[in-house]
């Protein structure tokens, strides 16, 4: 787990690197936008949704926006 002292770590890094950690992490995770998602898995956008709200799929959230994540797998 991380801790509290990596965690202001990062705060003292410049933003270019942090933006960089970013899209590392997002990659890792294989996050996607939903129609995406919905071509990747071959699932329709509808059980996508529902999933999201039951949270069967791990999203990433940005403002109203969830981006569902490939890569992080929960219990269904």
């Amino acid at each position: 787990m991380i801790t509290d002292r990596q965690l202001e770590n990062l705060n003292k890094l410049p933003k270019e690197d942090i933006l960089v950690i970013m899209h590392e992490c997002a990659e890792i995770l294989g996050m996607v936008s939903i129609k995406d998602y919905s071509n990747i898995m071959g699932m329709p956008r509808r059980t996508i949704y529902d999933h999201i709200t039951f949270e069967k799929i791990k999203t990433f959230q940005i403002s109203e926006h969830k981006f569902p994540l490939i890569n992080f797998k929960k219990n269904i």
